[in-house]
């Protein structure tokens, strides 16, 4: 077989384009830290790229649903532990007032604290948090609790047993809101009762009252303690889901990312040979102007 200039230069011609075409892929992967630049490359590749991160997007989904709800039963808790806080100090004053050592202008006083210890925990019950009322079932923008004069006073509740889930994940859903009415009515009952005694002097219904303001305190405990039961719930609910996604990024990372010393010493590699084509074109064909012009 003849081999003529023509052969050689062609195929001096394609082992440069050949060795330019792995420089150049090598230094796209060098510059992106990716193994593959269009899912053409490698379906196979990409195909799991795209469901690693697909997972990715679905737990960063429900760990802000997670967060959004633990956000708001921090708030009922912080909201509970005012109002356990705030009926004590209304159980204290009536055990004062109970005392043989109180007179009547004495128990007045009390009684007058206790309004106030009333008026503070109707104010706890309509807190709100990000615009809507904690303790109104569905209806979170109406303000759930007014007092309401009379014989005796009464509170009015105007907001409804609705319960409000958020799912944090896959087929978990969490109750964030409580009841408000039958979370607060026993508390406001057992202090206007105790408000109401003190004022009239009337030691025997401060002894009833303060039994009332004692159950009043277990009561909102355990609605406490439920409300962080479902918090811990959340929490570990975010957990395990941080802790999937992070393995969903390993894999993607493993799946798509390069391996850098590995690139870079074949991207060296690569430029010697390049260059090993060029001088080995000049020296076949003794046509240095024409391949450094290539070149």
């Amino acid at each position: 077989m003849r081999i003529t200039h023509r052969m050689l230069i062609s195929n001096a011609v394609e082992n440069m384009e050949a060795s330019m075409a792995r420089l150049a892929d090598l230094n796209s992967k060098y510059a992106s830290g990716k193994k593959i630049q269009a899912p053409s490359d490698d379906p196979a590749v990409a195909v799991a790229g795209l469901s690693a991160r697909s997972g990715i997007r679905n737990c960063e989904n429900y760990i802000d649903l997670a967060n959004t709800t633990g956000n708001w039963l921090d708030a009922n808790d912080v909201a509970l532990g005012q109002v356990i806080d705030e009926v004590t100090r209304a159980l204290v004053l009536s055990e004062t007032g109970v005392s043989d050592t109180v007179g009547e202008e004495e128990r007045t006083t009390l009684s007058e604290e206790l309004n106030s210890i009333l008026n503070e925990i109707i104010e706890i019950g309509n807190t709100q948090h990000e615009g809507d009322y904690l303790f109104a079932g569905f209806l979170t923008q109406t303000r759930p609790f007014e007092l309401v004069s009379g014989t005796p006073d009464t509170v009015s509740y105007s907001g409804d047993t609705g319960v409000i889930q958020r799912a944090v994940s896959p087929g978990q859903l969490i109750t964030v809101n409580i009841d408000g009415d039958a979370a607060f009515n026993p508390v406001f009952d057992a202090i206007i009762r105790g408000r109401d005694a003190l004022a009239a002097n009337n030691k025997t219904e401060i002894g009833a009252a303060i039994t009332d303001l004692q159950n009043a305190i277990e009561s909102v405990k355990i609605v406490r303690t439920n409300n962080g039961s479902r918090k811990r719930q959340v929490n570990n609910t975010i957990d395990r889901l941080t802790d999937t996604k992070s393995d969903m990024e390993t894999l993607l990372s493993q799946k798509e990312d390069i391996n850098m010393a590995e690139v870079i010493s074949d991207l060296q590699y690569q430029e010697v040979v390049y260059q090993s084509v060029l001088e080995s074109g000049k020296m076949a064909l003794n046509l240095p102007t024409l391949f450094s012009f290539l070149g």
